[in-house]
């Protein structure tokens, strides 16, 4: 363990943190005008800033851990966990960023209430924002803290009951002030700053055993499929089971199929429509093509250095602390916190947002200041922290926490979208999948495992499983028990948004029937399952064409490298089109 940074490092760690810090000073001003400028920046955002701290935000200290984590137990191919929910985030490209930009709310939460009529809208509106900010927002919250835990253990050596008050109290400084503003601006500095420690501890990493020609050879002398990007299925290897699990079920199952959550906030927070569909695009492609090869390059270099280590989560910030020499040390230190900073600020904005806007200006406090709700805002940004912190306090694995959260809301993804594409759905849908995922995946998960002798990830995948097929039955029972949402409100949603699809095919009809003019669908739902196609098919030919380029297989690089900017060429040109205009809002 290595607790000694030398001056080179204390000044790398000390220009970075007073960077962040005046920065987060710069915005406060701004920032504390009114929630608006608070939680959505106004709506004032570029697609490329929004973008940019899209993928920022996602990027936290957890991310080259289980990456690493991840290559280290299943070589290239374990990069099919974090590839499968691509999937989620090009349909939110293709068929979502328009719809929620249209929907003009300041959260995800507040959708409910245009979208469905009634005391069951509102109940749904606060259910969803608790549902949210705290259970989902404070186990992401309680992982990302542990992974910043592990990284101090090894480097400064601090223990658990050290970091996580010392982090809570910077964060909350840090978080207070500035707000989206701040988010994003910090987003975009820490994320160049992260991603540069990140690249130069890869290349120091490959150096560090002769070079990428002789990791590969040294690695298939012992591991001889670590480079196949698709899955063996043999011993010791993903299982079919679980690949086709991951690929084809998992990535729709969840809340987050629909948009939601801190991506959502930062589509809010775009000048229109366009400019929230162009941030989607650049945040997809980012994030699943290029921005996890540095991590899967540590991973594979440990294997070398660490090929007995239990703890898998650990070999990235072991690397760290033992090998990288001073200055770089520093750097990645800071990397780390700045990846921490950034996932750690939006979490807290985005799940306050919930708290103030969904469940205190909407039913205790309707007539407050603008100044009274900032405030308002900033306790509940502490009160959430403090709560996270106990979870990672709580928290052993960061993989555990991880799939316990996906199966926590396996059900749920199937209403998130068709909430959107069929009207027939309305708040007890949603009610009642959001409480039966929830009770049927604690349940299961406290239970043994349904597969004895099998793989953590069978018995996870059979588990999500269960869940998915009861929490579908139970909200379709309960669908078609409960009575359809009101046809006035039904026909203000879809004018306001506008949805594809024949399940509005009879809230058309009744606006035909009313005003005596036929509604005219611009956008078609077979258009934006082809633009669905060729986004999957951009960002896994990239990322295979990448990594074969770092790898110098070169061949294979080329002919994907082809495939995906033909692929990207034809998805930018359909989503670019505006058939109904750009809207701001």
């Amino acid at each position: 363990m290595r607790t000694q940074f030398n001056w080179l490092d204390w000044t790398i760690i000390i220009a970075f943190s007073g960077i962040s810090l005046a920065i987060g000073l710069y915005y406060t001003k701004k920032a504390s005008k009114d929630i608006g400028e608070y939680f959505l920046s106004g709506r004032s955002l570029s697609w490329w800033l929004a973008g940019i701290s899209m993928v920022a935000t996602s990027f936290a200290t957890d991310s080259p851990l289980i990456t690493s984590s991840l290559v280290r137990k299943f070589g290239l191919a374990g990069g099919w966990y974090w590839l499968s929910f691509a999937c989620a985030d090009v349909l939110c490209l293709v068929m979502f960023s328009k719809l929620w930009r249209r929907a003009n709310v300041m959260t995800d939460a507040e959708v409910t209430e245009i979208r469905y009529s009634g005391k069951s809208a509102t109940t749904l509106r606060i259910f969803s924002a608790f549902y949210a900010a705290l259970p989902v927002n404070c186990v992401i919250m309680g992982w990302v803290i542990l992974a910043m835990v592990k990284i101090l253990e090894y480097t400064v050596g601090w223990p658990k009951e050290i970091v996580i008050p010392s982090l809570m109290i910077i964060t909350a400084f840090y978080t207070l002030m500035s707000g989206m503003w701040g988010a994003v601006m910090t987003d975009l500095f820490q994320f160049v700053f992260a991603m540069v420690g990140c690249i130069a501890m890869s290349v120091f990493a490959v150096q560090k055993v002769g070079g990428i020609a002789e990791m590969k050879v040294k690695l298939l002398a012992t591991h001889p499929h670590i480079f196949d990007m698709m899955p063996s299925f043999g011993p010791g290897e993903i299982t079919l089971f679980t690949f086709v699990v991951y690929m084809a079920v998992q990535w729709w199952a969840q809340r987050g199929v629909g948009g939601g959550g801190q991506i959502t906030q930062r589509m809010f927070s775009t000048k229109d429509e366009k400019n929230s569909t162009l941030s989607v695009f650049f945040f997809v492609l980012a994030h699943y093509s290029a921005r996890v090869w540095p991590w899967i390059i540590v991973g594979l270099v440990s294997l070398l250095v660490y090929p007995d280590l239990k703890d898998h989560e650990s070999a990235y910030p072991r690397f760290m602390a033992e090998f990288l020499p001073n200055g770089l040390y520093g750097l990645m230190v800071a990397a780390m916190f700045a990846a921490f900073m950034s996932t750690i600020t939006t979490h807290l904005n985005w799940g306050s947002s919930y708290l103030i806007v969904d469940v205190y200006q909407r039913l205790i406090k309707k007539d407050g200041t603008d100044k009274h709700y900032v405030f308002a805002s900033r306790v509940a940004l502490v009160i959430l922290l403090v709560i996270g912190s106990i979870v990672a306090l709580n928290l052993d694995s960061i993989e555990v926490a991880w799939k316990f959260l996906f199966a926590f809301s396996a059900g749920v993804g199937p209403v998130y979208v068709l909430r959107w594409y069929w009207h027939r759905v309305n708040a007890w849908s949603e009610m009642s999948a959001l409480l039966a995922s929830g009770v049927i995946a604690t349940t299961l998960t406290a239970m043994p495992d349904f597969l004895p002798g099998k793989s953590i990830e069978d018995n996870y995948c059979l588990k999500l499983i269960i869940t998915l097929i009861l929490t579908t039955i139970v909200w379709l029972v309960v669908t078609y028990l409960t009575k359809p949402v009101d046809m006035k409100v039904l026909k203000e949603f879809y004018l306001r948004v506008r949805p594809a699809g024949p399940g509005w095919n009879a809230v058309v009809a009744e606006i035909e029937k009313e005003t005596g003019q036929k509604v005219v669908v611009k956008e078609k739902l077979p258009s934006e399952i082809w633009a669905f196609f060729l986004g999957i098919t951009m960002i896994y030919s990239s990322y295979i064409s990448i990594g074969k380029i770092i790898l110098q297989f070169y061949p294979m690089a080329i002919v994907s490298g082809i495939i995906a900017i033909v692929s990207g060429l034809w998805l930018y040109k359909i989503i670019i089109s505006d058939p109904y205009g750009s809207e701001k809002g």
